[in-house]
């Protein structure tokens, strides 16, 4: 993975109404003075709605966010914009993906934080700044380091709510025991790609979400068989089959035997 390469590293703290567009990825440090704000993201999605009650965030945008904004006299928000192919926006998801050596790790776009956490990122946010403007080489790759340390924070968050989606992915498949919805359906109800959904969900529970789903199903068929008088065709209906034919074919691809010879 390249050094993200900066293009400017600032504090903001003038009055000020805009509408503005992004051209290049930046991460921002709010910490005060927001009025009001609206974010779109490159292909129209609303991400946030803000106001004066909104707590210290930290924030990504990439190329073709737009924002309407409006900051008071007490204004303090630090942009570093920044050249960074490595890092990308997936408008299906609404997450960025940080391309680590082919493996794209998701990022939320925004992250709130507590009053203790501003002071230490007010200063990595200033060092920055500073080391930028300084234009002597060493220091502005320190400054692209510790660009890049800013986005460990991003991946931590995300490796916190990952958990968070997991379970609530996996609670939904135990709901939904009649399939009426498709995996991908499922991902996209908890705003996640179905390829990240699948590794988080084998390195948590070391099984696929498609193999999970078949076993909550034989177990479904299981339980159906041994504790209720329903009929062969009520069970399959009952599992999300549309026919007896699919639920044959399911016991005797996993056990040998037709629902008759159970």
């Amino acid at each position: 993975m390249d050094l993200p390469d900066l293009i400017s590293a600032a504090v903001y703290t003038k009055v000020e109404l805009l509408k503005q567009t992004f051209h290049t990825p930046h991460i921002c440090l709010y910490v005060s003075g927001l009025k009001w704000r609206c974010t779109y993201d490159s292909a129209g999605n609303l991400l946030y709605e803000a106001d004066h009650t909104t707590p210290p965030c930290l924030r990504l945008a990439a190329p073709g966010f737009k924002t309407d904004f409006e900051y008071g006299t007490d204004r303090e928000n630090w942009i570093v914009m920044m050249k960074f192919d490595s890092l990308q926006y997936d408008p299906e998801t609404r997450r960025f993906l940080l391309d680590h050596r082919g493996t794209m790790l998701p990022l939320p776009h925004m992250i709130e934080l507590n009053e203790t956490e501003v002071p230490a990122l007010r200063k990595r946010f200033r060092t920055i700044a500073e080391y930028f403007a300084s234009a002597i080489p060493k220091k502005i790759c320190d400054a692209e380091i510790m660009t890049l340390g800013l986005l460990r924070r991003f991946l931590e968050n995300e490796e916190c709510s990952s958990i968070d989606t997991v379970e609530k992915f996996r609670i939904a498949l135990d709901q939904d025991e009649q399939w009426k919805k498709t995996l991908d359906e499922h991902c996209h109800d908890l705003g996640i790609g179905r390829n990240t959904m699948r590794r988080a969900f084998c390195a948590r529970y070391k099984i696929s979400p498609g193999e999970y789903r078949t076993a909550r199903r034989l177990q479904k068929i299981n339980a159906l068989f041994a504790e209720s008088d329903l009929s062969i065709k009520e069970i399959a209906f009952a599992v999300g089959m549309k026919n007896v034919t699919h639920l044959n074919s399911l016991l005797r691809a996993h056990y040998g035997k037709t629902p008759s010879e159970l």
